[in-house]
């Protein structure tokens, strides 16, 4: 695939992979992982390996060309991770003996504290990614948390949590700056929910906005199929047409 990608990038290459530079290929690596993780939930088997080779493609033509912008070579680039999983994974590949969820957590921030030089105290939640959505965000802390005993022993207080914030919510709606808060309360329950359910909150999300999305173009047909567009239609109209819409979906 390196090699493939040098061709491509080479004097008698691709126009167009030669004028793509790291800034501008990172947004397909964004793109082609979404793509492998649809496939994944939706087309598990020959589709999924068919994104992840999209995906590799466009890893290697990103290693190929930060290489050609003054970086390191892609064989270093790869040997650096490498060592860096290998010190992460002392319980693998030294003499580490974790006996818990929570230890091996704990030898990985640790690890990365040190390599970093960073000076957080132990046991502390580092900053996630700014780069991930916040859901996913969430739901990170809210692991790294639970891997040292800070959780509900069920599921009962979880969504009694939900409930909870769902009613500071109703009390803060004539302020702004406490109903975002409140707000964002009450997401981080909800993907507090998710994590006890086994649910990844940004897939369920995705999946529900396709969900809306076809719904409402299904309103949409049935209100031109009567001759009307739907902003001719009142709310109880519209209301009629979505429940007709579930109804048939339901069989």
């Amino acid at each position: 695939m390196l090699a493939l990608c040098r061709t491509l990038r080479g004097p008698e290459g691709c126009p167009w992979d030669r004028a793509q530079t790291v800034r501008s290929l990172a947004r397909y690596l964004v793109e082609e992982s979404f793509e492998a993780l649809q496939a994944a939930e939706t087309a598990p088997g020959e589709q999924v390996e068919v994104e992840l080779g999209d995906l590799a493609f466009v890893l290697a033509l990103t290693l190929i060309t930060a290489e050609s912008e003054g970086g390191t070579a892609p064989a270093a680039v790869l040997a650096r991770a490498i060592g860096k999983i290998r010190r992460r994974h002392p319980h693998v590949f030294a003499d580490a003996e974790p006996q818990t969820t929570a230890d091996l957590w704990r030898l990985w921030e640790a690890n990365k504290q040190e390599e970093t030089g960073a000076s957080a105290t132990i046991g502390h939640l580092t900053e996630p990614d700014p780069a991930l959505p916040a859901l996913i965000q969430s739901r990170k802390l809210q692991e790294r948390a639970a891997a040292v005993g800070f959780d509900w022993p069920q599921i009962t207080p979880v969504i009694e949590k939900i409930r909870e914030e769902l009613g500071e919510l109703e009390a803060a709606l004539d302020s702004d700056a406490d109903r975002r808060e409140e707000l964002g309360d009450l997401l981080f329950a909800t993907v507090n929910l998710a994590r006890f359910l086994d649910v990844d909150p940004e897939a369920a999300l995705r999946s529900a906005n396709t969900k809306f999305r076809r719904r409402f173009n299904a309103v949409v047909d049935r209100a031109h199929t009567t001759g009307r567009n739907p902003e001719d239609l009142s709310l109880a109209e519209l209301d009629d047409h979505w429940e007709a819409v579930k109804k048939q979906e339901r069989g």
